[in-house]
Order: structure tokens, then C-alpha cells, then sequence
């Protein structure tokens, strides 16, 4: 249903016909129903609706024609190749029907005799039934299918498959393929293809020749070899390749083929030429390149021969073109080559050649060149004047070098201003005759006329003509100078230089000859004042080119040059209008100046052009000149000099007459400034008063004598004060000069009023104690100090001084800058007067660092026993213009009592023991030495044992010599091996004390004294302290040392031993044997390196002379003759006693000689008896050296026997040995019948004979009995 509205319901009766006769009907099926429609109409007014009017419309069904489309475009098929697709994108579709029937392929036009079109049904799925068959007469191709079955698409398919094929003889040529299909009823219109068939490449050239002619005097120009080729490609759009070769007289060297991509038309063809075989091998990279841009690119190949002679031949080109797959045809084309011969070539330098009238002749150009690329010689030429040529002007050549011009020869004609040059037979070459034109001349007369002349140089080579090459010279007339009239004006400076003046800014320069200058004087010529006038010249580096100016002060020339002449004259002009005048003089002479200014082109001089300069003289002021920054006094101080390097100069007087210093800003009531004149040489008659209402000090000189100096002097010395109360703060004093006339420029100074630097010590006391036999240590005397100066940041000096209780010669006081917070503050110390000085070099130490340097000064006492009262010290400092107010800290002071010293020597002391039957007591250290810092005396010393003690064998024993050791006195604690030594009331001094310490011996009088190092420990004692112990040691070498010692003395007259044993039938006891004599013995315990002999004695009526105990010695004894260390042994004889343990007993034992009178032994005898293993007697035990008798009491549980030895050393040396043995095991009979309980003499058991020992301990020696006395 379809419903008209009107909104508003206004549409006109007339408008609603109008839209009801305008409907329509359609139907959109593709089959529609055939019934016919009925189409009811009803309007409404609004109110009312009208009546149903009712029309019908027949519906007619059409049958729907198919429909074949083709992909258009052309398909490309190459001659008696495989069949190609015709179109692989054909469609087929028909609205009513989804099979079709039959359809045809037809070439339609184009079609030519051998053209097919093929079918073939490989797949029923894809070409259900369809069949075809072709009408190669016609070029149909027939496609059916039974019962109309395949589909519309399969049809699409087959229209797909169809293919087309021609002979290799095809002709080329377009082929139009139509296809149609049919539904049963209806041929679909005819959809088309193209098919091209195609043939090879083709080239095709013009006919006739290009023509190459050869280059004159330049590279010849290529000549394009055939710009109408065609080439032609039935099979392909595009080439890969074409060779261009030379193949009909190629010359190689000569010969060369080119290619220049243009890069629009001619794709990516590139080119490569073989000049060695004349080929040109042409590219397109994967063979891209078309037919039309093949063509351009061949058209486009040249041929130039680059011989400058090259060869006439004919050569003939060959093309050849190849489509990657066929080549073409060679198609040839020919190039004539033609020869020219090379015009010469004359060349000048060119530019304009200046000459001015009437000056010697001037080479026009001494550059020419002259070349022939075909000629080496050259027959003839001209040197022409052409414009500009005048009568007088002349060229000229003379042949002055066979080498250098060959035979040319030249003739001038003066009225056409041409030189003709000849070389007979044509014979001189090239580089003469450039020569020869480099050699020809320009001249004119003085009077000729200004301008250019151009002269043209021709050379011929007997055929051609060169070009004319021309040189321009230009003739030119003198400089001229212009300056303005009247004067310039000078004055002089009033204590400046002197402003110099410009001497004339109009000043004109011209030249007719030349447009540069060489160089330009301007001299004083009139009223001249050496060493004061001056004439300078600066360039201004952009309107004066390289002018440069050298003012002699001598003769008053300024001389101004330009290297190279270069400078225009406009250079020249406003170089010199900038030419100035000054005078050096402080007073100048004021006469008028005339100056005279001339300039050269470098051939003429100009004319003298003069100018005056007016010089005017002016007085100079004074000048006064302080020094900067500010000077500081400090209230209450002396006057202080207010600027002690005041300047005063006046460049036209010498002398001046008043001045005044005047303090201006700041001033203050009780400031004061003074100037007393103390040396007329300083300060002239210069004299000065003082009104202290203003601050102003007048100064005057009468007469004005006093000269600048003194007047500076006088400055210098003004000084300034002001009372202790004074206003601190700035004052400004301006110092004025006058000289009669004019008064100085005021100079200021600026004088600031301060307060005085302060000292501010810590409260309590630096405490000194002195060292103990050690430098004392230096107490810091206040760490806290501080120091502060409201007027300065560094202080000059300073002073610490010990104002009580000093003591010369003790105290000392220092400081030591750290290098880092002191600045560069110094010291020095008045070791006299106790004062330590620092001070620092200008002043520079900040306030910072004179408290460090301040905070480290050190007091210390150097007596060994200082005075203990507390010092005074006190500390002021000093910025350089006031000194602080004293500020103090005490130190107290402590005495040390000083520990005495003693000390060794660093030798050992060697000890050996019982070395030929006792020892020998050795000094321990005879270089000790005693020492106390504050005590003379001491009280008491110990000597200690205090490593290595041997109870029992070391002994300790002093000596009082009773000389050289005061009341000193020992004992010895054999327990402790300490030796104990005092002085009765500490009166003994250091050096009795030393002589006593140096006495004290060691000894080990053991048997077999223990080897090893005993140190020896020595203490002192000064009543107070004891020393730190020093130690000695005492290396002991194993030996006999005695255990127990008595000193008996032996006499004649003393009675014999009670119980003295004797020997029945004349027989005796052994005797006393005596070591008397060593033969050249080496130190003791070595062996002698020769034979020494043994020689015993004893009594006359002995039956054994010269035998001890049966041991003979008949012969001297060798000894080996290398050195051992060995203790001797000395044969011995044994006692053997019986006693009973828990009985007494009492034995005598000989220990004497047996003869008296006659036998004395020498006096004094030590006598020792012990133990044979070295150790006292048991306590048991008594020996009595008086009686000679061994008595005791053995305990009951007591040993078996008792082994003793009993050694006797006389004062002569001799030494015998008895060994004791005591049997409490019951009687023995140990000798022969009838002598029982008779001391005998006997040898040990096994005991080696004398000779043996000998060798064995390698000793040799003389034995004899003790002589006898008359």
C-alpha cells in the first residue's frame, strides 16, 4: 500500500491529481507472476473519504540474456612459442539461468591463415560436459554442452582455458578473440580479448654517413652515429643488451665510442667501452629497459676520434640488439672522419701595462705564450697598435739571442703602428716566439698623448692565422698634490699628551699616468724643532690600502710607502689627509710650522704642495698623587705619617709655591696634622702652620724656592694624631699644591682613627715539671689565648716575656710555626733578658694565625734542678701602629730528682776455669761508668748474678784499694750471687764509685767450673733512687775453679804436718811436681804448630829422675799440627785413705814440698780443697791448711767414699794437684806389705802415659821440680 499525506492537509485538488497520475509500479523479481495487478485508489479531505477507483497492470516475464566479461588489455604471444592463455579471468552469469549451452571463441579480426584457438576438458569438476571443436578456416571455436548442464560457472572455467598458437611464420600483428555464450535462447553480446603476436628485434639504420671532423685547438666533439635508428622487438617490450662496435677500420688510441645515460629517457641503460677492441657494450640491468628507451639510448651513441691528427679512414659501426632471449639483426652505419688542421694560439697575460710618456721603453707583456698542436714552428706574426694609437708611439724588437728567438727578425712601420715578425724558412719555434713577443717594446715622447693603446699579438703558422690576443697599455702623465689654503691649529696639552693635529683634511691627489702611488714625503720644511716636533701617520686598515708610514725624528720626514705600489690614489688621498702634527715638548716653540707634501707613482715625482700649522703653548698645572688605600692610626699613638709616598709634579715649573693638607670629611676636634722642616735638602725653605679650628695645614715657600721634590718631601713627612680619646673612625686629607698661578687637583688620603689590639690570657697556671735524666718536656703556656685587634686583621710583632722570677740560663721559652695555621710568623729568643720575639714579614699574619702561633708558645726550664718559683709570664702584641696591654699566665715550676745512671761496655769478659789447677779471678767490666745529674755522692750499689748463677761456684768479690774507692765496702750473698757495696754516710763520689764497680771480679773456682754466660747486673743508688740495672756478661769457658779457697803462707820455719807420712827402705811419698815452664806455648788451649819438649825434675836421690809415675819420657813429642782448645791435664798424684762412717777422722795430707830450707816454693800458697766433681766439702768435712790435717765426721747413712782434690798455686805460678780419696767401706790395702795405712804415691787405673796425654791434649810443656834455695 502506498499512502499520500499532506501535512497541514493544503495540498490542492489540483496538486493531489497531479501526484495520484504520477505513481507508478514496477516489479523487481528477476521471473516475475504474469497475473495482472489490480491498483485501487482513495482519497480523503479530512472529513470525508471518496470512493475505491480501481485500474489494472499486465505483468510480462523476459528471458535474461547472459552475460561474458573479459579481464581486456592484450595478451602477448611470440611466434611458434607454446600455446598462451587467451584470458584466465573470464566470467559468465545469466540473472534466469545458472546453465548455459553452447558458446564460440572467434578471432574476429586480425585473423590470419595458422591462427588456432585450442580447448581442452581435463576435469569434468571444473568444466562439467562441455566439448569443443575448431574451424581453423574461420578461426571459430565451438563449445557445447549436452543438455545444457555446465554451469555458468564452468563455463567461466572453459572461456579460461582457451588458448591461442601461430606458426613461427605468424604475422605479427593484434588478433581480436571474441567470446559469446548462449542459455538456449539468448547469445550473450560478445566479450573481447586482444592477442599480439609478435616477432624478434629488429635494427634498422639510416642510410648515408655521419660525419666527424676533428677539434681546432680543442677537443674535437663527438658526432652522434645514427640519431633516426629503430629498433624493433615482435616478441619483446624490453631489450637486455646491444653492442655498438667499430668494425671497419678502427683505430685504436684513436677511436672511441660513448654512451651518457640522459637519465629521463633511456631507462637503466648503462654503458661500457673497450678501447682496446673498439666495442661499446650497452646494459639494462634484469632487462627492464624498453624498446623506446633502447632507441633513445642508441640514438644517442657517439663517436669522436681523440687524435689531434686523426686518421681519415672511414670507419664503419655496427649495432646488434638482443632481448634475452633473440638477437638482432647487425645493422651498419658509417662515420667519415675529417682532419683540421690546428690554428696557433697566442696568449697574453692580459690586464694594462702602465707607461708613462717619455720614460724608457716598457716591455708590453712578458707572458705571452705561443702553441700549435699540429705545428712546432711557426713562419710569421704581428705586434699591432690598434685603438687608441697615436703618431710617437713605437713598437720595437731586437734579436739579441739566436737560443732565445731563433731567426726572427721584426721591421716597424711607424704609421700603422705595426711590427711584422718573420722566420725565414718558417724554422722558429713555438717558445721563440713567444720569446720574441715577450721581448717586444712599447715607447712614446714625452708630449704624447694620455690613454690606452691596445696592442694585438698574431701569429701565423704559414696557413692559419692565430686569433689576435691583446694587451692593454696605458699611457699615463705625472702625479699632482693640492692643499687647501690657510693653517692648522696646535696647542698643547695641559698635563696629557698633546693632542695631535690633523695638518690638512682637503689635502687632493692626482695622477694622469697612474691609478696608485709608491710612496708620498711630508716634511717639516719651515721653523723644524727637532726632538719635539713630530709628523705621524696611522693606518685606519680599510681606506688607506697597505700604506705604511717611518717618521725620521732627525730631520723631520715622514715617509709613507705601499708595498708594491698598490695603493689607489684614493688610498693615497685619505692617507695622507690623515697626516698629523703633534710637539712632544711641555713648553713648545710657538713659531708657525711649514709643511711640504710630495708623493711618486713610482716613475715621476709630483709637484710640492705646502701647508702651515700654527703651534700655541699652555701652562701646566701642578699635580699631586697619594698613594691608595687608607692609613690606620691608633688613638694615642705618635703621630703617624699620613701618606709617605705623596708625588708632586709640574711639567713647566720646577719649583712651587704653597699648599695646604687639609683633613676634610671626618674631622674632628684634637686631630691634629704636623710638618716640621728638619733638613732643608728634603724640604727647601718649606714651612707650615697649623689652624686646628679647620684641620687645614698651610705649607708656603717663600719666593716659591722649594723645588717639586722637596715639596713632596714635605707631604710625605705630614703626620697625623689625635688624643687617646679621640673619635675612631675615617678622616679624609686632601692634599692641594700651587704654583703660583694654578693649584692642583686635591689628592686624598684617607686616615682611620682605631683602638689599640688586646691580649686575653686563660686564669690558673702552666705546670713545668723537669725530665728525669731526659730533656724536659716544654709545657704550652696558655692553649687558650686570644687576641683581637678592632683596626686590623693581622698584627706586626708580638713579645713573650717571663717578667717574674726570670732565670738566665735556665728558662727558655720558644715557638715552632706548624707550617700551616701560623702564617709566616718568626721567632727569636734573648736567651738574657727571657723575651721571645715574633714577628711576621709585612705584617701579613691574620689575627687567626698569631693565636695559633701565640697559643703555642713553650716554656721550659733547661737546669737539671730548676728553681721551683712560679715565672711570670706576660704577652703584648703589636699590629704595626699600637702595642696591646700587657696580658700574663704563670707557670709553676717543679724540680725532678734525677735517677743516677749506670752503664757497661758492650764487650764480654771471658772467665776460664781451673785452668792448670786454680782460676783466675777476671774484673767483670773495667769500663763501667757512674754518672748523677744532681748528686755527687751515692749510697750504695749491688752487683747481681742475674742469669746463669751457679750456687756454689760463682763468687762475686770486691776489693777496696783503699786509694782510688773512698769508704766503700762489699759483701757477698753466695745464696743469692748478689755482692752488696755501701759508703758509710753516702760520702763515696761518682768516681770512687766507678773505680769500685770497675774492681768488683768473677770467678769459679770449681773443678769443672759450669761453661756458659753469667750476666751481671750493676744497680747504684743515689740515697733516693736506684738506678735502672746495666748488665755485663761474663762468658765462662769450662775449667778447675775453686770451691773452697785458703791462703796459707808457707815459711821455712814452719813444722812440719803432724803425722807426717814416710816410706820405710828410702822410699818417699810422691813428690811436689811443678809445671815451671811452657816452651813457646801458643794461647792458652791451642795446639803449638811445632815439637816442644817435656821436662820434669825432682829430688836428687829420687830413684825415678826423669820420670813422674813411672812414666817415662825419653824423646821430644810430636803434636798434631792443627789448633784445638782443650784444657790441660796435669798428672796427678792419688791419696787413698780408709775411715769409718759415723767414726772421726783425722788425716794429714801433704800440701807442701817435702824439703825445707832449701825447697821454698816461692812464698805465698793458695791452697784449695774440694770435692772432685767441683762441689765445697760436705759440711761434714774440715780441712785445716795450718796443720795440713782433713778431719770429720762421716753421718752413718754417709757415701762410700769421698774423691777430694787438693790444688796448690804459688806466687810464682807453680801449681800441683793431689787427689784425696776417703774409703768408708772398711780397711783396704792398696799398697805393698808392711806399709799398711802409709800415704803412698800410686797412678789411677788405666791412667794414659805423660806422652799420650801429650798428644792427646795437644800441649806440649816443661815440667820440673820447684828449685831449691842455697
Amino acid at each position: 500500500m502506498l499512502t499520500l499525506t499532506s501535512a497541514g492537509g493544503i495540498a490542492t485538488l489540483a496538486q493531489w491529481q497531479a501526484a495520484l497520475d504520477a505513481v507508478t509500479y514496477t516489479d523487481t523479481a528477476i521471473t516475475p507472476n504474469n497475473a495482472t495487478r489490480t491498483i485501487s485508489f482513495t482519497a480523503n479531505d479530512g472529513v470525508n473519504t471518496s470512493n475505491t477507483a480501481t485500474r489494472t497492470v499486465t505483468v510480462a516475464d523476459v528471458d535474461q540474456t547472459p552475460i561474458v566479461t573479459t579481464t581486456g588489455g592484450t595478451t602477448n604471444y611470440v611466434g611458434g612459442t607454446s600455446a598462451t592463455a587467451v584470458d584466465g579471468g573470464v566470467t559468465v552469469s545469466d540473472r534466469d539461468n545458472t546453465t548455459q549451452s553452447t558458446g564460440t571463441v572467434s578471432i574476429t579480426t586480425g585473423f590470419h591463415s595458422g591462427d588456432t584457438l585450442s580447448f581442452t576438458n581435463t576435469s569434468s569438476l571444473l568444466f562439467g560436459n562441455i566439448v569443443a571443436s575448431y574451424n581453423a578456416g574461420t578461426g571459430v571455436l565451438t563449445l557445447s554442452s549436452s543438455g545444457a548442464t555446465a554451469q555458468d560457472a564452468q563455463w567461466a572455467n572453459a572461456f579460461d582455458a582457451v588458448t591461442f598458437s601461430a606458426g613461427v611464420s605468424a604475422t605479427p600483428g593484434n588478433r581480436t578473440v571474441s567470446f559469446i555464450v548462449n542459455d538456449g535462447i539468448e547469445n550473450s553480446t560478445a566479450a573481447t580479448k586482444t592477442v599480439d603476436v609478435l616477432g624478434p628485434p629488429t635494427v634498422t639504420t639510416d642510410s648515408g654517413s655521419a660525419s666527424f671532423t676533428a677539434g681546432d685547438n680543442v677537443t674535437s666533439t663527438p658526432v652522434t652515429i645514427d640519431s633516426g635508428l629503430t629498433v624493433t622487438d615482435g616478441s619483446s617490450s624490453t631489450l637486455a643488451s646491444a653492442t655498438i662496435a667499430i668494425t671497419g677500420n678502427f683505430h685504436s688510441g684513436e677511436d672511441v665510442l660513448a654512451f651518457t645515460n640522459n637519465g629521463s629517457t633511456m631507462g637503466n641503460i648503462a654503458g661500457a667501452y673497450n678501447a682496446t677492441t673498439g666495442v661499446l657494450t650497452l646494459t639494462s640491468a634484469g632487462g627492464i629497459a624498453t624498446l623506446a628507451q633502447w632507441q633513445a639510448a642508441l640514438d644517442a651513441v657517439t663517436y669522436t676520434d681523440t687524435a689531434i691528427t686523426p686518421n681519415n679512414a672511414t670507419r664503419t659501426i655496427s649495432f646488434t640488439a638482443n632481448d634475452g632471449v633473440n638477437t638482432s639483426n647487425t645493422a651498419t652505419r658509417t662515420v667519415t672522419v675529417a682532419d683540421v688542421d690546428q690554428t696557433p694560439i697566442v696568449t697574453t697575460t692580459g690586464g694594462t701595462t702602465n707607461y708613462t710618456a717619455g720614460a724608457s721603453a716598457t716591455t708590453v707583456d712578458g707572458g705571452v705564450t705561443v702553441s700549435d698542436l699540429d705545428n712546432t714552428t711557426q713562419a710569421s706574426g704581428t705586434v699591432t697598435i690598434g685603438s687608441g694609437f697615436h703618431s710617437g708611439d713605437t713598437l720595437a724588437f731586437t734579436n739579441t739571442s739566436l737560443t732565445l728567438f731563433g731567426n726572427i727578425t721584426a721591421s716597424y712601420n711607424a704609421g700603422t703602428g705595426v711590427l711584422t715578425l718573420s722566420s725565414s724558412g718558417a724554422t722558429a719555434t713555438d717558445a721563440q716566439w713567444a720569446n720574441a713577443f715577450d721581448a717586444v717594446t712599447f715607447s712614446a715622447g714625452t708630449s704624447a698623448t694620455v690613454g690606452n693603446r691596445t696592442i694585438s699579438f698574431v701569429v701565423n703558422d704559414g696557413t692559419e692565422n692565430s686569433a689576435a690576443a691583446t694587451k692593454t697599455v696605458d699611457v699615463l702623465g705625472p702625479p699632482t698634490v693640492t692643499t687647501d689654503s690657510g693653517s692648522a691649529a696646535f696647542t698643547a696639552g695641559d698635563n696629557v699628551a698633546s693632542t695631535p693635529v690633523t695638518i690638512d683634511s682637503g689635502l687632493t691627489v692626482t695622477d694622469g699616468s697612474s691609478s696608485t702611488l709608491a710612496s708620498a714625503t711630508i716634511a717639516i720644511t719651515g721653523n723644524f724643532h727637532s726632538g719635539q716636533d713630530v709628523l705621524a701617520f696611522t693606518n685606519d686598515g680599510s681606506t688607506m690600502g697597505n700604506i705604511a708610514g717611518a717618521y725620521n725624528a732627525t730631520t723631520g720626514v715622514l715617509t709613507l710607502t705601499s708595498s708594491g705600489a698598490s695603493a689607489t690614489l684614493a688610498q693615497w688621498q685619505a692617507a695622507l689627509d690623515a697626516v698629523t702634527y703633534t710637539d712632544t715638548a711641555i713648553t713648545p716653540n710657538n713659531a708657525t710650522r711649514t709643511i711640504s707634501f710630495t708623493t711618486n707613482d713610482g716613475v715621476n715625482t709630483s709637484n710640492t704642495a705646502t701647508r702651515t700649522v700654527t703651534v700655541a703653548d699652555v701652562d701646566q698645572t701642578p699635580i699631586v698623587t697619594t698613594t691608595s688605600g687608607t692609613t690606620t692610626y691608633e688613638a694615642g699613638a705618635s703621630g703617624t705619617t699620613v701618606d709617605g709616598g705623596v708625588t708632586v709634579s709640574d711639567r713647566d715649573n720646577a719649583t712651587l709655591a704653597s699648599a695646604t693638607v687639609t683633613i676634610g670629611s671626618g674631622f674632628q676636634s684634637g686631630d691634629t696634622l704636623s710638618f716640621s722642616n728638619t733638613n732643608s735638602t728634603l724640604f727647601g725653605n718649606i714651612s707650615a702652620s697649623y689652624n686646628a679650628g679647620t684641620g687645614v695645614l698651610t705649607l708656603t715657600s717663600a719666593d716659591a724656592l722649594a723645588t717639586d721634590a722637596q715639596w713632596a718631601n714635605a707631604f710625605d713627612a705630614v703626620t697625623f694624631s689625635a688624643g687617646t680619646s679621640a673619635t675612631v673612625g675615617n678622616r679624609t686629607i686632601s692634599f692641594v699644591v700651587n704654583d703660583g698661578i694654578e693649584n692642583s687637583t686635591a689628592a686624598t688620603k684617607t686616615v682611620e682613627v682605631v683602638g689599640p689590639p688586646t691580649v686575653t690570657t686563660d686564669s690558673g697556671s702552666a705546670a713545668f715539671t723537669a725530665g728525669d735524666n731526659v730533656t724536659s718536656t716544654p709545657v704550652t703556656i696558655d692553649s687558650g689565648l686570644a687576641v683581637a685587634d678592632p683596626t686590623s686583621t693581622t698584627l706586626s710583632t708580638a713579645t713573650v716575656a717571663i717578667t717574674g722570677n726570670f732565670h738566665s740560663g735556665e728558662d727558655v721559652l720558644s715557638f715552632t710555626n706548624d707550617g700551616a695555621t701560623m702564617g709566616n710568623i718568626a721567632s727569636s729568643y734573648n736567651a738574657t733578658t727571657g723575651v721571645l720575639t715574633l714577628t711576621s714579614s709585612g705584617s701579613s699574619a691574620t689575627l687567626a694565625q698569631w693565636r695559633a702561633a701565640l697559643d703555642a708558645i713553650l716554656y721550659t726550664d733547661t737546669a737539671i734542678t730548676p728553681t721551683n718559683t712560679t715565672r711570670t709570664i706576660s704577652f703584648t702584641v703589636n699590629d704595626g701602629t699600637a702595642s696591646s696591654a700587657l696580658a700574663t699566665r704563670t707557670v709553676t715550676v717543679a724540680d725532678t730528682d734525677q735517677t743516677p745512671i749506670v752503664t757497661t761496655s758492650s764487650s764480654t769478659t771471658s772467665f776460664t776455669g781451673n785452668v792448670n789447677g786454680t782460676a783466675v779471678p777476671v774484673a767483670i767490666d773495667s769500663g763501667i761508668a757512674v754518672s748523677d745529674r744532681d748528686n755527687t755522692t751515692l749510697a750504695s750499689a749491688t752487683v747481681s748474678i742475674t742469669d746463669g748463677y751457679k750456687s756454689g761456684e760463682d763468687l762475686l768479690a770486691f776489693k777496696n784499694d783503699g786509694a782510688t774507692m773512698g769508704n766503700i765496702s762489699g759483701s757477698f750473698n753466695a745464696a743469692t750471687g748478689v755482692l752488696t757495696l755501701t759508703s758509710s754516710g753516702n760520702s763515696a763520689t761518682l768516681a770512687q764509685w766507678q773505680a769500685a764497680l770497675a774492681a768488683v771480679t768473677y770467678v769459679d773456682d770449681s773443678t769443672n767450673a759450669t761453661g756458659g754466660t753469667r750476666t751481671v747486673a750493676f744497680t747504684i743508688n743515689d740515697g733516693t733512687k736506684n738506678s735502672v740495672a746495666a748488665t755485663h756478661m761474663v762468658a765462662v769457658n769450662p775449667g778447675e775453679a775453686p770451691a773452697e779457697t785458703l791462703i796459707v803462707q808457707v815459711t821455712d820455719d814452719m813444722p812440719p804436718p803432724p803425722d807426717t807420712p814416710t816410706v820405710a827402705d828410702g822410699a818417699h811419698s810422691a813428690p811436689l811436681i811443678v809445671l815451671v815452664e811452657l816452651d813457646n806455648a801458643s794461647e792458652p788451649g791451642a795446639i803449638p804448630t811445632n815439637v816442644h819438649t817435656a821436662t820434669f825434675s825432682g829430688d836428687a836421690h829420687q830413684g825415678n829422675r826423669g820420670s813422674v809415675g813411672e812414666t817415662s819420657v825419653t824423646a821430644p813429642i810430636e803434636t798434631p799440627s792443627e789448633s784445638t782448645h782443650a784444657p790441660i791435664d796435669i798428672p796427678v798424684v792419688i791419696d787413698h785413705r780408709n775411715a769409718l762412717l759415723g767414726q772421726p777422722f783425722a788425716l794429714a795430707l801433704q800440701t807442701a814440698p817435702t824439703g825445707r830450707g832449701d825447697e821454698g816454693t816461692g812464698g805465698l800458697v793458695t791452697i784449695a780443697v774440694r770435692q772432685a766433681d767441683g762441689r765445697p766439702l760436705p759440711a761434714w768435712v774440715h780441712y785445716d791448711p795450718a796443720t795440713g790435717v782433713l778431719s770429720g765426721t762421716a753421718p752413718a747413712d754417709g757415701p762410700r767414699e769421698l774423691h777430694m782434690v787438693v790444688v796448690l798455686r804459688d806466687t810464682s805460678g807453680h801449681v800441683t794437684r793431689r787427689d784425696v780419696v776417703l774409703d768408708f767401706r772398711g780397711s783396704r790395702n792398696v799398697h805393698a806389705a808392711g806399709h799398711h795405712d802409709v800415704p803412698h804415691a800410686a797412678r789411677a787405673a788405666a791412667k794414659p802415659s805423660l806422652a799420650d796425654q801429650f798428644v792427646r791434649q795437644r800441649r806440649a810443656f816443661h815440667v820440673a821440680q820447684a828449685s831449691r834455695t842455697a
